[in-house]
């Protein structure tokens, strides 16, 4: 075995990795001084269809959280091996969040100091079910535990209505990454770039399928770094030494 021939390779890797790092550093801090979008607060779901102002208002908030998903901008920056940018309202900056409840509904929940800004929470989904069984399993799970819902609790087959629309919306929003990626890979200025983008390409395609068929369970133990937000989670991997992008949600 040719050690000096290793030594060599590992020191091309480093410096190229390290060159890397270097240039997202530099953006890290340029971004802080540029302006940021606001989007989404002038938004309403009645606007795309006036009728669903007659669904429960858990299922109207799905609808929401999947026209966030659908519509919200997305983009992939240069350099970076994790895709995937946050709305403003998902960062601590505030909440902009499309319309969902009616008028009614606001009025009354003004009386109480409230409004749909008010009934966000930090909640993580649980990674390790995500990586391993993949949305699509996770949604017919939630078909089947709503189809064994008596049909007189409404209000816990609502819940799960709203689950597998939620859940819509993160295999909709992974898709158009995946779609991004792939876009760009066309535009690649160099075969490691164009090599990268479609490898993130079909770690999003994958986010609907049981992924830890192509991942070792160490790998998904491996978790190292996770963004949740309300709309939008950036999920973090290392697999064989390198990053992983794995999903968007």
């Amino acid at each position: 075995m040719d050690f000096g021939a290793i030594r060599s390779v590992k020191k091309v890797l480093s410096g190229l990795y390290m060159h890397r790092l270097e240039l997202l550093k530099e953006r890290l801090f340029s971004d802080y001084y540029e302006k940021k979008q606001w989007w989404g607060d002038d938004l309403s779901i009645f606007d795309d269809d006036p009728a669903l102002a007659e669904r429960p208002l858990v299922v109207r908030k799905a609808i929401a959280i999947q026209k966030v998903c659908r519509e919200m901008p997305v983009e992939v920056k240069d350099h970076e091996l994790i895709v995937g940018v946050p709305t403003m309202s998902s960062v601590g900056f505030g909440h902009m969040f499309p319309k969902y409840e009616t008028d009614e509904e606001a009025e009354a929940a003004s009386r109480v100091c409230l409004n749909r800004k008010s009934v966000w929470g930090h909640h993580n989904p649980y990674y390790p079910k995500v990586i391993e069984k993949g949305l699509n399993s996770i949604i017919d799970e939630a078909r089947k535990l709503k189809d064994s819902v008596p049909e007189d609790d409404i209000e816990k087959r609502d819940w799960y209505e709203a689950v597998i629309i939620s859940l819509q919306g993160a295999e909709i929003l992974a898709n158009r990454y995946a779609d991004l990626c792939e876009s760009r890979s066309a535009e690649a200025e160099s075969e490691r770039e164009k090599k990268e983008l479609l490898e993130i390409t079909r770690d999003m395609q994958k986010s609907s399928h049981a992924c830890c068929r192509e991942l070792t369970r160490g790998a998904s133990e491996r978790l190292a770094r996770t963004h949740s937000t309300s709309q939008h989670t950036k999920l973090h991997l290392h697999r064989e030494g390198r990053s992983v992008s794995l999903a968007v949600l």
